[in-house]
């Protein structure tokens, strides 16, 4: 993406073997990983808009598919999508172990847990 990632300037000319001169921190490492991040988050997001630019995207035919869903809507998920359309399926975790969905090509984890208070 061309872009190189430069480290905020330390203050390393401020420091001897560690320790701090006239009362001035060391550069905050964290203050440092945020600030790369902003420029991954940055780069990520132009990489993104020119890809939007060049690749045809087919619109999004979306269901959910949860247990208390009627069994007549949660078998839409085994039909085929409209011509043209790419078929999204929101699911909580029954999807995982009850059943396969065909023509499925990613599956994205929200990692969300829910705990029961004992």
């Amino acid at each position: 993406m061309g872009s190189e990632i430069k480290p905020r300037s330390s203050k390393a000319s401020n420091t001897m073997n560690g320790e701090k001169l006239n009362g001035e921190s060391d550069v905050d490492d964290d203050e440092q990983e945020k600030d790369e991040e902003e420029v991954l988050d940055d780069e990520v997001l132009r990489a993104l808009d020119e890809m939007k630019k060049t690749t045809p995207v087919d619109p999004i035919h979306a269901l959910p598919l949860y247990s208390l869903l009627p069994a007549e809507e949660q078998s839409r998920v085994f039909e085929s999508p409209p011509e043209g359309h790419r078929l999204v399926v929101v699911a909580t975790n029954v999807a995982e172990t009850s059943l396969t969905i065909p023509n499925i090509r990613y599956v994205v984890d929200t990692g969300k847990v829910w705990i029961v208070p004992m």
